[in-house]
């Protein structure tokens, strides 16, 4: 992984941390598209048995942020997708139903997969159903299009869930109205924006160095 310091648009607040990053590659042997794999696992200093929920997770391989943490670190978690009729589904392999999704998901992945509208999800039942703690480790929201991910992440109840690390699809490059928003709302919940990049925004909890 590489990367260069500085934001190559300038679009910081003083309030950012002074280290924030922007991102320019990946290494071989994960699964993200940008390598958020690679940056949680690092971060986390490849810790075993951790905690994620992966909102817009697609294929349950191919570009997916939570594989690489579930296979090799043996992290639990819960995926959340609208599925194969939403168009920008990605997939490297022909998928034409959702019961098809479903089906290559659990030959694939042990973690479940809930296939919905992640925007419509109960996530006091979620949590209840899936996990032992409020306070998971990883959270990945990618979205579309990207007011999607926006109008998810004002929506979830961060007052009572938290996360180490989060990874947010902005899609800046395409649409410039998400990125302050998120950055504004997400400083205020208690995170500090650790690496941005014309794609995404990834952030770390203000509680950890």
């Amino acid at each position: 992984m590489i990367f260069i310091p500085g934001d190559s648009n300038k679009a910081y607040r003083p309030e950012y941390d002074k280290n924030t990053i922007t991102f320019l590659g990946k290494s071989k042997g994960f699964y993200s598209q940008i390598g958020q794999d690679e940056w949680v696992a690092e971060q986390c200093e490849f810790k075993n048995n951790g905690y994620f929920l992966d909102i817009g997770s697609a294929h349950p391989t191919d570009i997916n942020n939570s594989y690489y943490v579930e296979k090799e670190l043996g992290w639990k978690g819960v995926a959340i997708d609208l599925g194969v009729s939403h168009p920008a589904f990605h997939s490297a392999d022909e998928i034409g139903s959702n019961e098809q999704y479903i089906e290559l998901w659990k030959k694939e992945r042990s973690s479940p997969l809930y296939v919905a509208d992640a925007l419509q999800v109960d996530f006091d039942k979620l949590y209840e159903d899936n996990f032992p703690t409020k306070r998971l480790d990883y959270l990945s929201i990618d979205l579309s299009p990207p007011n999607v991910s926006l109008e998810f992440l004002l929506g979830f109840p961060f007052k009572k869930y938290s996360f180490s690390y989060i990874t947010f699809e902005t899609d800046w490059y395409s649409d410039a109205t998400t990125r302050e928003p998120s950055r504004d709302f997400l400083l205020w919940q208690g995170y500090r924006l650790a690496v941005t990049g014309e794609q995404e925004d990834w952030y770390v909890n203000k509680d950890l160095p």
